[in-house]
């Protein structure tokens, strides 16, 4: 603000010094060029600065979706994902209890992913929130609060219905303590479950490693049949 009033100031002045034929004119006209041309080259390096910040603080570059859903799957891939899914799904609603029911489908999930660490929220069908309802590996002080679609990048993993990586996770994230000492996990991942385009429940794992693009089609089949079998068991508890 200050350097336009400048600027504004010098121009006056050099008009002035012009329509008056005072000497020296020129100089003035040269300093207001020059003066001109910093305000240009602050404008555009502001512009970068504020890029930047979007950039860094977009979460769009924090995460990014494993859908598989505009992809041609081979038959047999598709096929292999199903029977596995079935398998990972096995007597985890053979009781129609939620803490019994995510406490299972944890443990499946830390046998075949090798996970360190996993928490399982469920659709409430009164306040059609989403609440704890069982956890792997993890302690807390006070139970995770409620959350609603669209809240936060779990409740955006549930607006979009699409599985969501992030890759290191922040420092707040709990650590893993075993044998070994205290270790960090790299990867987070966000799982729905959903039936007929609605959430029903949502998974949080935490990974050492990566998982490969062609296991997340797994996920992806889990996320629908798990989200079918659940929408079952809550439709039920409602009656």
């Amino acid at each position: 603000m200050l350097t336009a009033i400048a600027g504004i100031l010098l121009f006056a002045s050099a008009w002035n010094s012009f329509l008056q034929g005072k000497e020296k004119n020129y100089i003035s006209l040269v300093y207001l060029v020059l003066l001109l041309s910093g305000l240009f080259i602050l404008y555009f390096q502001f512009n970068n600065l504020c890029q930047i910040l979007k950039d860094v603080n977009s979460p769009e570059d924090q995460f990014s979706s494993k859908s598989v859903e505009d992809q041609k799957i081979p038959f047999n891939d598709l096929k292999n994902s199903q029977e596995k899914a079935f398998a990972l799904l096995k007597g985890v609603f053979s009781k129609p209890d939620i803490k019994s029911i995510g406490e299972k489908l944890l443990k499946n999930l830390a046998q075949e992913f090798e996970i360190v660490q996993g928490i399982f929220f469920v659709l409430s069908p009164i306040t059609q929130k989403f609440t704890f309802g069982a956890s792997y590996a993890l302690s807390f002080d006070s139970i995770p609060p409620d959350f609603a679609v669209g809240d936060g990048i779990t409740g955006q993993a549930l607006l979009d219905n699409k599985i969501i990586e992030i890759p290191n996770i922040p420092e707040s994230y709990s650590p893993v303590i075993s044998g070994l000492g205290k270790a960090k996990a790299r990867y987070l991942y966000i799982i729905p479950l959903i039936h007929e385009k609605k959430s029903f429940g949502v998974i949080e794992i935490s990974c050492f490693k990566e998982i490969e693009d062609n296991r997340i089609l797994l996920l992806n089949q889990l996320m629908r049949e798990g989200g079918l079998k659940l929408s079952s068991v809550l439709s039920t508890a409602m009656i």
